[in-house]
Formats: C-alpha cells, structure tokens, sequence
C-alpha cells in the first residue's frame, strides 16, 4: 500500500506530534503574554526592556515546568490504566 505523501509529518508521527502541538501551546501561551502586556502596560510603564526580557524568559521556565509536569501526569495516567487493563494492582 503506498504511503499517502500529502499527510504532515506531525499526523504520521507521534513525536512530531507532540513537538507540533508543544510549539502551538507555547505561541499561545506567548501571544496571551503578549496580549496581557499590551492591555496592561500602563502597570509596566517603569520597566526597561531588560526587565521585559526578564519577565518573558520567567514565564517561558513557568510554561516549561508547566508541560513538564503535564507530560508526567499523562505518563502516570497512561501507567495506571496499563495496570488496571492487565489485572496489575501493585508497582513494584
């Protein structure tokens, strides 16, 4: 059976699925950052760049961590419902 050539890459492969959609997450998260600073710059009227700088670094860790911490919910998710569906009721 010949492989559909028209299929993005992040439909036929998972790792470029997440990549793809940990990307998506990321510019959203980056454009309402973005957003929340130009409806309210007035309150950041005395900061220099460099402390924008700062801050935007900070929330891409913050959003960093934040994934991260999703990823390991998943996994364990993913783990217990292994557990379950094979009778296992203990990890070792």
């Amino acid at each position: 059976m010949m492989k559909n050539m028209w299929n993005p890459i992040w439909k036929t492969n998972s790792w470029w699925a997440f990549v793809y959609r940990l990307a998506l997450a990321y510019f959203f998260f980056g454009l309402a950052r973005g957003l929340f600073y130009l409806f309210n710059y007035r309150f950041f009227a005395d900061m220099t760049a460099e402390q924008v700088g700062r801050a935007w670094m900070g929330g891409l860790r913050f959003d960093t961590a934040q994934h991260l911490h999703d990823v390991e919910n998943m996994r364990a998710l993913a783990l217990s419902h292994q557990c379950q569906t094979r009778g296992i009721h203990e990890i070792a």
